[in-house]
């Protein structure tokens, strides 16, 4: 699956712009990677493949954030358990 969001000129400020150092070109933070994701309902195989994937990206870099868009209420209390890198959001209209 793959998407792509218009973002409104207003949010131009928001964006970070990169500083220059006397190496070159840096940032002052860590560059932030946050995954956005529609999983499936965790049933079967299925639940717990969906995990392990989510697992997975937060194995990567402590600096991945994972939301995940599901009205499943395993999904909301299952990943209540992880600290703030996990959001799960299911206030979200799937029509």
């Amino acid at each position: 699956m793959y998407a792509t969001q218009y973002f409104d000129p207003s949010f131009k400020d928001q964006i970070m712009r990169p500083k220059l150092s006397q190496r070159g070109v840096g940032v002052s933070e860590a560059p932030r990677i946050i995954i956005f994701s529609a999983p499936r309902p965790f049933t079967s195989s299925v639940g717990a493949r969906q995990s392990l994937v989510v697992r997975s990206w937060l194995a990567l870099s402590p600096q991945i954030a994972v939301v995940l868009f599901s009205k499943d209420p395993f999904v909301v209390s299952f990943f209540g358990e992880f600290d703030l890198r996990v959001l799960v959001e299911p206030n979200i209209d799937f029509t």
